[in-house]
């Protein structure tokens, strides 16, 4: 039984922008504020987004590298290569911190689901590059949401949702003062100050009246005889208000960033074991039909305890970690407590910066507890509580710690970037994210004891073993056949890390998948089918083994 529970609610719309593009602000009220690919990734099938036809298009990778003239630019570049169904017409409102202006926010119409993406873009002295990113689905839960933004500016972080829907003013004055009053973006000393207009369009200077130096400019449109804010920002570009007249706006456009690719779905068995490799390649056949079938992007890696090379499909595509991550987190709690830095006895008290939804019933708690480091692992690895592994990464460090244990466990491109919630970004590279040889390389570091001392080995297995949440990956497996796993998933993720061991031997195998259909148990579905296909590859090297 799974325990994740993800409340969806109808989208509040947002004011001067397209209803389609979802809850990203209420303006007036506005309550808003990866490795290089190797020779398994060289190829790339496209999926299409509907990105500008005829030009080239940077990898999600680059375009988070590089940086952009202006917030909307940053955002759409590192979104549109990845994420299926990005198109310009899809870029929504974009809105400038006030409290800090460096950071500005990007809302992205979300493909096929419910909501839309909030982009969090920084500017650096190059450019704008993009950070992070939530999808934010979930009005009626709305610190769920701002749960991943913490470190961001207040009021983008309070912007996410809307508290309620004001309706229009009849004149753009009437609406810049109500914006400024009503508005968390503003303290009480801001004041607009000036409007320029231009045939349904207006720019009003807001500024503090304590600093004028201290200034930002809401950009409004006139519809249906009302006017709305369709932007906040010192100096937005075309790029964010492609319908604004040149006069209100700096120039700017999107870059080609689409259609979306992935790589194709070819096996990996280059690094596949000599025995039994005619019995992996006709298996594998199997697990591409399984993996070309479903809707989302799949990925799968398989290989011994304690041997070089596996095999897989997509082995080194990027995924979001969702709840696997406390794996190498746990892998990271144990590595103190051995380098005397922590102790498994130690008493830790939450706080509010550890509230995460999802799995896990400390977030129901109404104030901060204290447990022991102990207890935390065991809320963390059996009932995949948020919170206690947010306490964790906090106890251990910080996420630096956790990234630096997963490199030295082999996992040169898993990260932990953000809090671990049930929220999840546009895309894994602006999220928690990993590859499934990874976390096959991270488990087996555990399963042959390199992770840590034997002791604490073991009790990292025998934390897997005692999940109490439903292993997909044993479902595909006989009966009587042991399981050590950790699964995770969010909306139209689903993965699952499994040691299958039996009297014939044991092996990792590792299953992840982005931008899948909404219904967990097409996800389950998918996890029990490879399992089921790999055992039957497994179990034929072992016949051909004897």
């Amino acid at each position: 039984m799974l325990v994740v529970v993800i409340a969806v609610a109808s989208p509040l719309l947002i004011r001067g922008l397209k209803a389609e593009v979802g809850p990203l602000h209420t303006l007036r009220n506005a309550t808003a504020g990866i490795s290089q690919p190797d020779s398994r990734q060289a190829q790339v099938s496209s999926v299409d987004s509907g990105g500008p036809a005829g030009e080239s298009s940077a990898t999600s990778e680059e375009a988070r590298g590089e940086a952009y003239p202006s917030p909307a630019a940053a955002a759409y570049a590192a979104v549109a290569p990845e994420l299926p169904g990005v198109n310009p017409e899809g870029v929504g409102g974009v809105f400038q911190s006030v409290d800090d202006p460096a950071w500005a926010v990007v809302s992205l119409e979300a493909p096929s689901r419910k909501g839309s993406y909030a982009v969090y873009t920084e500017r650096a002295p190059e450019g704008w590059k993009a950070r992070r990113s939530v999808l934010a689905n979930q009005p009626d839960f709305p610190d769920k949401g701002r749960a991943a933004l913490v470190g961001l500016p207040d009021d983008l972080r309070a912007a996410l949702y809307p508290e309620q829907t004001p309706e229009p003013a009849p004149s753009a004055g009437e609406e810049a003062r109500e914006f400024v009053s009503e508005s968390p973006y503003f303290g009480e000393d801001h004041e607009s100050v000036s409007i320029q207009t231009s045939e349904g369009y207006a720019k009003a200077r807001i500024e503090d009246s304590e600093d004028p130096a201290s200034y930002t400019h809401a950009y409004l449109r006139r519809e249906s005889g009302s006017w709305s804010v369709g932007g906040l920002g010192q100096e937005l570009t075309a790029a964010e208000l492609p319908d604004f007249p040149e006069e209100l706006v700096s120039e700017g456009e999107l870059p080609g960033a689409g259609p979306a690719t992935v790589p194709v779905s070819e096996p990996a068995l280059e690094d596949a074991p000599d025995d039994g490799r005619e019995e992996v390649e006709d298996g594998m056949k199997e697990v591409r039909e399984t993996v070309e079938e479903y809707e989302g992007v799949a990925g799968v890696y398989v290989k011994k305890p304690g041997e070089q090379g596996g095999y897989g499909i997509r082995p080194d595509e990027r995924f979001y970690t969702a709840s696997v991550v406390k794996v190498p987190v746990m892998a990271a709690v144990y590595r103190r407590v051995e380098e005397g830095e922590l102790s498994l006895d130690e008493t830790v008290a939450s706080t509010d910066r550890d509230y995460a939804g999802g799995a896990g019933w400390l977030q129901w708690e109404e104030e901060s507890v204290s447990y022991t480091v102990s207890d935390y692992l065991g809320l963390m690895m059996v009932e995949s509580d948020n919170v206690a592994t947010n306490v964790l990464v906090r106890a251990v460090g910080g996420p630096e710690y956790v990234n630096e244990t997963a490199r030295k466990l082999g996992a040169e491109d898993t990260e932990l970037q953000q809090k671990v919630t049930d929220q999840r970004g546009a895309t894994p590279g602006l999220d928690n994210h990993t590859t499934p040889s990874d976390m096959a390389d991270i488990l087996d570091s555990i399963a042959t004891g390199e992770a840590a001392s034997e002791e604490h080995t073991t009790q990292m297995l025998d934390l897997m073993r005692a999940n109490d949440l439903e292993s997909w990956i044993e479902g595909g497996l006989p009966p009587g056949v042991q399981t050590a796993n950790k699964g995770g998933w969010l909306d139209g993720v689903y993965n699952d890390l499994c040691l299958v061991q039996s009297e014939e031997g044991a092996y990792i195998i590792s299953i992840f998948s982005k931008y899948g259909p909404p219904q967990v148990a097409e996800g389950a579905a998918l996890n029990r089918e490879i399992s089921s296909e790999v055992w039957e590859i497994q179990d034929g090297e072992k016949e051909d083994e004897d």
